[in-house]
């Protein structure tokens, strides 16, 4: 529970509009995040609190495999079905930013981003 204290605080639950409370994410993500700071596990049926940038590190709860997104552990896991950053439409328009060689670089998962981008480069020998 100590990465918590940590998590940026929805004012909804009392925290502050300032630069520390705030994190970066997209209008849809946003919108399925909402007010929350966990969710259940589907598979253990038991509270899990969501993966939090400023004290966890994404490769050790993420892996890019392609255009999905993989969650390496509960929070992982959570989180992702959440966000739910693997919808069909979500995916499709990661792998276009893959192919134009425009998604994050993501620490750990550079191999599979970038196998995903060189498939259509390799020339025939």
């Amino acid at each position: 529970m100590e990465n918590f204290r940590k998590a940026p605080l929805a004012r909804k639950h009392g925290g502050q509009t300032v630069l520390e409370n705030l994190a970066l994410a997209c209008a849809r993500c946003n919108r399925h995040k909402g007010a929350d700071f966990a969710a259940l596990d589907l598979e253990t049926q038991q509270p899990v609190l969501l993966f939090n940038p400023r004290a966890q590190r994404w490769g050790e709860h993420f892996a890019l495999q392609a255009a999905r997104i993989i969650g390496q552990t509960i929070t992982g896991r959570v989180t992702l079905t959440l966000l739910r950053v693997n919808d069909n439409a979500v995916m499709a328009y990661r792998q276009k930013l893959i192919g134009k060689q425009r998604y994050p670089r993501i620490p750990g998962s550079e191999s599979a981003a970038n196998q995903a981008t060189n498939k259509g480069n390799k020339r025939d020998e």
